[in-house]
Order: structure tokens, then C-alpha cells, then sequence
């Protein structure tokens, strides 16, 4: 089980890093949807069932619905993304640094996930200037939380990520295919 959470929180610091690193309805969809399965199976291995259903389901229905706008393609690591690998690549570091003291106990990989996904998240919503991106980075957060809530709190942040992928975001901005 061990190796199943851990699996969870690399993915679902593959999936928040790509919804850093992406401008474009295609890649943020993509680093939403594995960020909630990550996040799913975490849920799933910590929480049980139920918790799994709310995150994973709600994150993947998030990412689905948020296909329909943005910009066109998958607009992954446009120019001037650098600062952005970097900072995917901290997240990394300093979750590896932190999670040695964090992974200790029951749910440890789940704090360490909850962390590195809700930071990333965070700092796109702050750095972002497209309204997909930032409801995708809002829903992301939304799942980081409720991998550290309670049970309620769980099914509650599964519908708010719905609710922020139901959300139009029709910007009026284009980014490159």
C-alpha cells in the first residue's frame, strides 16, 4: 500500500507541474485530470472508497469540463516558461526535503502530495493571466485540500473543482497549437 501512495504523489506532482507548465485547454486539462488521479489513488490508499470517488472523480470530471474552452491545443512550455520548470523542479526538491520528515506515520505521502500539489497550485493561480488556467490551479487546490480534510471535506472540495471546471473561460486569448 506503501508503494501505491507513493505512486499517488508522483503523479500527482507530474500532473500539477504540468498544469504549470501548460497555457492552453489540451495540456491544462491533461495536468488537472492526472493531478486528480493522483491525488484519487492517494485518497483511495489513505481514506478509503468513498474519499477516492469524491477527489478522483470530481478532479477528472473538472479536467473534462475544461476542455471546452481556453486556448486552442496543448500549449505545453511556451516561450518564457523557464521560471516555471524551475519552480516545478523546487517543488520536487523541497517536497524530497520536507517529505523526510513528513512521510513519517499514516497519510504521510498524502500531507507531502497535499503540499507540493497545493503550492504549485497556488503559484500558478498568482502568476497565471488566463482564466482557464487559474480555475484549473483553483480546482487543483481545492483537491490538495480535500486530501487533508475530513471526509465531508472531501466530497466538498470534489464539487467545488466540478464547480471551477463548469465555469466559462472563454478569455478572448489564443495560445500557440
Amino acid at each position: 500500500m506503501e508503494l501505491l501512495a507513493d505512486l499517488g504523489a508522483a503523479l500527482a506532482w507530474v500532473g500539477a507541474s504540468l498544469l504549470v507548465l501548460s497555457e492552453a485547454r489540451r495540456g491544462v486539462a491533461l495536468g488537472l485530470g492526472i493531478t486528480a488521479l493522483g491525488i484519487g489513488l492517494l485518497a483511495g490508499v489513505e481514506r478509503g472508497l468513498p474519499a477516492a470517488a469524491a477527489l478522483g472523480g470530481g478532479g477528472v470530471l473538472a479536467a473534462a469540463l475544461r476542455l471546452r474552452d481556453g486556448g486552442r491545443g496543448w500549449g505545453v512550455l511556451p516561450p518564457g516558461s523557464t521560471p516555471r520548470v524551475i519552480m516545478s523542479l523546487a517543488a520536487l526538491l523541497l517536497s524530497a526535503l520536507v517529505g523526510g520528515s513528513m512521510m513519517t506515520g499514516p497519510g504521510g505521502a498524502g500531507r507531502v502530495a497535499a503540499l507540493t500539489v497545493g503550492g504549485l497550485a497556488c503559484a500558478r493561480l498568482l502568476t497565471t493571466h488566463r482564466r482557464a488556467s487559474a480555475l484549473s490551479a483553483a480546482a487543483a487546490m481545492a483537491l490538495a485540500l480535500g486530501l487533508v480534510g475530513t471526509a465531508a471535506g472531501a466530497w466538498v472540495a470534489g464539487l467545488v473543482a466540478v464547480g471551477l471546471g463548469a465555469i466559462g473561460a472563454d478569455d478572448g486569448l489564443e495560445a500557440p497549437a
